[in-house]
């Protein structure tokens, strides 16, 4: 159980049925539940949350969580990326971003390895990137995948895009008794994403696409409305430098477009897309637009 655990989770009982935890992210405190009627302890744990280095008079009461929780802090779950990266190569710059939700429970934070295998387009510079999410109310599970991000020329990601089924991510439930561990594998992932996005790049820019599939691409983006399909039509004649036109039947005069143009042009819209729904089918079309290099694949599948 939860309390059994904790201190081996990493967290610190500070009161009887209190316990805290605390890192460069936000402070939490779990609770044990007593019945009102009886001094009965419940299965369950209250959930208060504060910014970092804030009291517990400071905290919001956020919600509950079962005593089968299993407890995993932000800055272990990011850790275990930044520490895998530096054991592959220490000379690589990172660059994290992360955002809360409102009630400080769920965290998603994305590293981008920036002077890592990295590639130059029109818009800027991609480079590998990994987003982890995690949660402090079971609603998500600690988890890591893989994609890419864009950059400016001062670094700033302009768009990312994660990879959700052709480069398959990792995670681990939030229960006490799961047993699968996250830390053994995820250095030897990060080094064969890494350093094959270039092949990754390369790959999709040399295969062209046939004009009736890309219709078809573009055809499933319309379908999520005429202002995403104009903006993604747009976008593929800024990365082709073609006068893409319509014609008075519908169809578009499509120049050669390559997988990554095509995956580019759905991705750097997908990436300002606040409608999350539609922001996730956007990036399911724009990962079947694109090849990932089979002995990527079975490299991946030998870790």
């Amino acid at each position: 159980m939860f309390m059994d655990e904790a201190s081996e989770m990493g967290l610190t009982q500070i009161n009887t049925g209190l316990y805290e935890y605390t890192d460069r992210y936000s402070s939490i405190w779990y609770e044990i539940l007593r019945g009102v009627s009886r001094e009965a302890s419940l299965p369950t744990l209250g959930i208060f949350t504060a910014s970092r280095n804030q009291p517990i008079d400071n905290s919001v009461y956020v919600g509950t969580v079962s005593t089968q929780y299993k407890f995993f802090g932000n800055a272990n779950v990011v850790d275990v990326v930044i520490d895998s990266i530096n054991n592959i190569d220490s000379n690589i710059d990172l660059r994290e971003r992360f955002i809360f939700n409102a009630s400080l429970t769920q965290l998603n934070s994305e590293i981008m390895l920036l002077n890592s295998s990295t590639s130059n387009i029109d818009i800027g510079v991609v480079v590998p990137m990994i987003t982890i999410d995690n949660s402090y109310n079971g609603t998500k599970a600690a988890a890591y995948s893989f994609g890419i991000g864009i950059v400016d020329n001062t670094y700033n990601l302009i768009g990312s895009f994660t990879f959700k089924k052709k480069i398959m991510g990792m995670r681990q439930i939030h229960i006490v008794t799961s047993n699968t561990t996250l830390e053994s594998n995820i250095g030897s992932y990060i080094d064969v994403f890494s350093n094959n996005i270039t092949d990754i790049i390369q790959e999709n820019f040399n295969k062209q696409i046939p004009p009736e599939d890309a219709m078809k691409a573009l055809k499933l983006v319309e379908q999520l409305g005429k202002k995403r399909y104009s903006k993604v039509v747009t976008n593929l004649a800024t990365f082709t430098q073609a006068n893409i036109q319509e014609s008075e039947n519908g169809e578009l005069n499509l120049p050669p477009i390559n997988a990554w143009n095509m995956f580019l042009a759905i991705a750097t819209y997908s990436a300002t897309e606040e409608n999350l729904n539609a922001k996730k089918m956007l990036e399911n079309i724009a990962e079947r637009t694109l090849a990932i290099p089979t002995r990527m694949i079975q490299a991946l599948n030998r870790r």
